[in-house]
């Protein structure tokens, strides 16, 4: 990626992949490449941090290191992460700010605490009752 100054063997730890770095990628696993994909974004330390399903294809254990490591990232680094997934359980134990989208169209935005009081049960509701509202008004 052309960036110096970067620890890549620190980087592959933080994201469960010590001592992989000479490994050809083509012998890794789906949950590996994830995990790869997710060392290469956040190597460089961006401000902002835009993730597409990224617990895709990890087993709950990873999935459940990866949302350490986003809070981490967020929490020591100050780093912004977007994410956008359909494992509405995922959302709900990482994100802080909710925006739901159908149709190509944001919908909602709300705070995840305001959506917790809305809908105790869990996060399902919340979503359906939004799209479900949303085709009610097309």
């Amino acid at each position: 990626m052309g960036i110096e100054d970067t620890d890549v063997e620190a980087t592959l730890c933080r994201v469960g992949l010590p001592g992989t770095g000479s490994q050809p990628v083509s012998t890794f696993s789906l949950g590996m490449r994830q995990r790869l994909a997710i060392a290469r974004a956040i190597i460089h330390r961006p401000e902002v941090l835009i993730l597409d399903e990224p617990v895709n294809g990890l087993d709950p254990v990873g999935m459940k290191e990866m949302r350490i490591l986003f809070r981490r990232l967020v929490q020591e680094e100050e780093m912004t992460i977007l994410m956008s997934s359909h494992l509405l359980s995922e959302i709900e134990q990482i994100a802080d700010r909710v925006g739901v989208i159908a149709d190509g169209t944001v919908v909602q935005e709300a705070e995840m605490a305001d959506i917790r009081k809305q809908h105790p049960s869990d996060m399902e509701d919340y979503f359906i009752s939004l799209i479900q509202g949303g085709a009610d008004h097309a």
